[in-house]
């Protein structure tokens, strides 16, 4: 897809950082937008970031809710009349926990939002793509999707899940001759809100912070890496030098890759 003009594009999780980002760049293709996150303020400061004449729909809810994801489709398809590219962007994320004394609550709650309502909203949105000639399912992942991490075991749980679900969903596409081209995103340390956000952040701010300073990638250029990967059709999109480092190391050399996520641990001691 080279144009984006009158596309309905939906994004979740677009009150900050990469989904922000991306509706803002949308914006200024001429897409029409239809934008997800769970506070309706964060949601209108990005609505004032858009082009004068966008066409937008907004709609906060918890994303992690089924029947509600059904429902912003169907308030989507009644009041744009179809969709031709989906983002499941939303992602939280907890402080550093050691495997085992991680809470039963905060394995759920970021399971339901990281890989359940990607996995149901995809799967939601998916009849209506098909529709299209052209269409594309777009959902994050992450480079701890491509290789795990210590202390952050449910978030490389879930962003491997949705590495799965895109591979299995892209094959599946293909096989179908279907019209939705699946593309996994995997970004590096992205400079958004994710740390600051995170459960358990404000019992250490100072681990935040040092979190914070591997984040070398700004939002805007996420937006733009993921774009261009719609426009060329890539089913796999690295964002950040960190990104492709970790991909290439956990292809060639995971042994040196273990060693190296090791040592960079040891920093957050």
């Amino acid at each position: 897809m080279k144009l984006f003009t009158e596309k309905v594009v939906v994004i979740t999780g677009a009150g900050s950082g990469i989904g922000r980002s991306l509706a803002v760049a949308f914006s200024k293709l001429g897409a029409i937008l239809a934008l997800n996150d769970l506070s309706m303020e964060r949601l209108e400061e990005t609505k004032l970031m858009l082009e004068p004449n966008t066409k937008v729909f907004l709609k906060n809810f918890d994303i992690s809710i089924k029947n509600e994801i059904e429902d912003f489709k169907n308030d989507i398809i009644n009041k744009f009349g179809g969709v031709n590219i989906v983002i499941n962007n939303a992602g939280v994320a907890l402080s550093k926990y050691n495997f085992l004394e991680l809470k039963e609550e905060d394995e759920n709650w970021l399971m339901k939002i990281n890989l359940w309502a990607v996995y149901n909203s995809s799967k939601i949105f998916l009849p209506y793509l098909r529709e299209q000639k052209e269409s594309y399912l777009v959902n994050l992942s992450s480079v701890f999707g491509l290789h795990g991490i210590p202390f952050q075991i449910p978030y490389a749980i879930a962003k491997a899940g949705v590495k799965a679900l895109n591979q299995s969903l892209y094959a599946e596409e293909k096989y179908l001759n279907s019209s939705v081209f699946v593309v996994s995103v995997h970004p590096g340390g992205i400079k958004t809100r994710i740390a600051k956000d995170s459960r358990g952040a404000d019992a250490n701010p100072k681990l935040t912070k040092k979190f914070e300073r591997n984040f070398i990638t700004t939002p805007e250029k996420a937006a733009k890496t993921i774009i261009n990967g719609i426009k060329n059709r890539n089913s796999k999109v690295l964002i950040g030098i960190d990104a492709y480092a970790i991909d290439l190391l956990s292809r060639f050399i995971p042994g040196l890759l273990m060693k190296l996520i090791i040592k960079s641990m040891k920093k957050f001691e």
